[in-house]
């Protein structure tokens, strides 16, 4: 599917879930979502929302499907919360997607700029914005070649600056520098 967008990860309400799935009501798009709800009650408020109709659903997924989900999908999304946590770590999941070559749609984070808009790998938004992310989740659904560029920018940042290979000689010169 052309139009699809994905999330995986934890689907607690601070990780921007709600918001995602009301965004789909204003978009042209269909979410690949895999994960575990934090409880039965916000699955089934998140559940009740009319864009739940553009979910598929995957539930908590292994890594061989996770790989799956990923070539499936043309975004990844990571709109997070503004919680002090969240403003101040650099997700994992995000790397994901760069690592796929997925352009991010991505929490306007004064710490996630750099990492997004330098490397010109996707766009940033208001996380608690439906009709913003809405907007962007269409505009870069629509701008494939725009979306390719994002995506390669991405793959090419995470292998080259972000990989075990080139953070290993950094990691262990900290160590050192402890001993």
């Amino acid at each position: 599917d052309d139009k699809a967008i994905c999330y995986i990860g934890g689907l607690f309400p601070t990780r921007g879930i709600k918001e995602l799935v009301q965004a789909l009501e204003h978009c042209d798009a269909v979410l690949n979502l895999a994960g575990a709800f934090s409880s039965v009650e916000f699955e089934e408020e998140v559940k009740k929302l009319p864009g739940w109709s553009k979910v598929k659903f995957y539930g908590y997924v292994e890594k061989n499907e996770i790989t799956n989900i990923l070539l499936k999908s043309n975004i990844g999304i990571v709109t997070l919360h503004p919680t002090q946590s969240y403003k101040e770590s650099l997700p994992i999941k995000m790397f994901e997607y760069m690592s796929a070559g997925l352009p991010v749609i991505a929490s306007n984070f004064e710490m996630w700029k750099p990492l997004v808009l330098d490397n010109k790998c996707g766009v940033m938004v208001d996380p608690l914005n439906v009709t913003e992310l809405a907007k962007q989740i269409d505009s870069l659904l629509k701008n494939k070649e725009k979306a390719i560029d994002m995506g390669k920018a991405g793959y090419s940042a995470a292998h080259r600056l972000y990989s075990w290979e080139t953070q290993e000689t950094r990691l262990i010169e900290f160590y050192n520098s402890l001993a």
